[in-house]
């Protein structure tokens, strides 16, 4: 979403190092390494979820779709490439 020209929205790189830096935390706890499907983390770093929105979501999206979305931008994790390579 662009910014409107009648609005000013803070765009720091203190930001944008937040929002890595919490994501780095969270997904350190996971055991692959590298950028997955943890990514779609991020939203929750930076707005706030409430149980509607979660119910809307669960409404509104099929797994079918984030499987689609996931292939398209994210593409093979490298664990996936390597369970390929090696059987």
């Amino acid at each position: 979403m662009p910014v409107p020209h009648d609005e000013i929205w803070l765009g720091t790189s203190d930001i944008i190092e937040s929002i890595f830096g919490k994501y780095k935390n969270f997904s350190a706890r996971s055991t692959m390494k590298g950028i997955g499907k943890i990514i779609l983390t991020i939203p929750v770093f930076t707005s706030k979820i409430t149980s509607g929105n979660i119910k809307t979501a669960l409404e509104t999206t099929s797994n079918y779709r984030l499987k689609n979305w996931i292939h398209k931008n994210i593409g093979t994790s490298f664990f996936s490439k390597r369970k390929l390579a090696l059987g």
